[in-house]
């Protein structure tokens, strides 16, 4: 087959540049979906810490748990690191963020195939807001591919607990829309 084009290249680790190491065991989910390939990398910044990619053998059936482990082993020079993690997903040839993070302890084996470390990523993020009549000051935390009005507020529903569809207004400090 071909080379899938979003496989990243540059997730490589160079171990001799650490002088401590900690194992994790995870399991993968992908919107609550189990993922059995794919990349897992470690990062502290930029700098890559760590990398578990299924095609090298690091990702392994559990039979006891019935669930893919993913053994990463993680790089550090000293403890107390923030480690955040991505993940590139054979599947569907994406790479996506995951939670949670993980603080670097070393020789750490406090994660193991019968107690893995659960890693997710998701494909969305939901915002659930509680909108009272009246002005309400909403904040989005996040960038969407397409941030106008009609699909920012996908979903959003107009009708404040039986009192009909007021209008729906909309300010920025610059601008207003209505709804």
């Amino acid at each position: 087959g071909t080379e899938p084009k979003n496989k990243p290249t540059t997730w490589v680790v160079n171990a001799n540049n650490f002088e401590f190491t900690a194992s994790i065991s995870a399991t993968v989910t992908l919107d609550d979906k189990e993922v059995k390939e794919g990349i897992i990398v470690a990062f502290v910044g930029n700098t890559v810490r760590g990398v578990a990619d299924s095609k090298n053998g690091s990702w392994s059936f559990f039979p006891p748990s019935g669930k893919t482990i993913v053994s990463l082993t993680v790089y550090s020079n000293k403890d107390g690191d923030v480690m955040t993690f991505q993940l590139y997903n054979y599947a569907d040839d994406t790479i996506y963020d995951v939670t949670p993070e993980y603080t670097f302890k070393t020789n750490d084996t406090s994660t193991n195939a019968m107690q893995p470390l659960s890693m997710v990523a998701r494909t969305s993020i939901d915002q659930v807001l509680t909108i009272v009549p009246g002005w309400n000051w909403v904040s989005f935390y996040v960038h969407n591919d397409s941030m106008a009005l009609k699909d920012a507020l996908l979903g959003f529903s107009n009708n404040f607990a039986g009192t009909g569809t007021p209008p729906l207004f909309i300010k920025s400090q610059t601008k207003s829309s209505q709804i």
